[in-house]
């Protein structure tokens, strides 16, 4: 779901160029109350009950305050794997029918067409003026298409 075909290392000229880019913000300590209200006003155009959804990513602490779940480092540890593997490589051994769903705004990025036609059993379900959170975003769709992998 909007991931799996990323080749970082063909997007950035270097690691630290990835690294300033994709380093998520330290929200840690931040007023659980403000986080929500953040996550709200990004939220506008998701349905019902995504804010909420997306507040599983933290836990409030006892004094009110968040946590991540996936502390900052180890997001940095996935991005540097991301970084040094080359998803290409695997795509031949994946015999299982496979869905991709990119979120686009109109145009297929050519890694997401790359790994359809290479991947042996893909099909290409593109979601159209989505955000990466395509289950936050549109879930009655996202478990629908799921479900045809049945």
């Amino acid at each position: 779901v909007d991931g799996g075909w990323i080749r970082l290392a063909g997007r950035f000229p270097d690691w630290p160029s990835a690294l300033a880019a994709l380093t998520p913000p330290d929200i840690d300590g931040w007023p659980a109350q403000h986080f929500a209200e953040v996550v709200a006003t990004s939220l506008t155009d998701f349905p019902a009950g995504a804010a909420e959804a997306a507040m599983s990513v933290v836990r409030v602490e006892a004094d009110g305050t968040i946590r991540r779940r996936l502390p900052v480092e180890r997001h940095l540890q996935i991005l540097a794997s991301m970084w040094q593997d080359d998803p290409r490589a695997s795509y031949p051994l994946v015999q299982a029918p496979t869905l991709l769903m990119p979120a686009t705004d109109g145009e297929v990025s050519p890694d997401v067409l790359e790994a359809a036609a290479l991947l042996p059993h893909a099909t290409l379900r593109p979601y159209l003026g989505a955000h990466h959170d395509l289950h936050l975003q549109r879930p009655a769709e996202v478990a629908a298409d799921l479900r045809s992998l049945l």
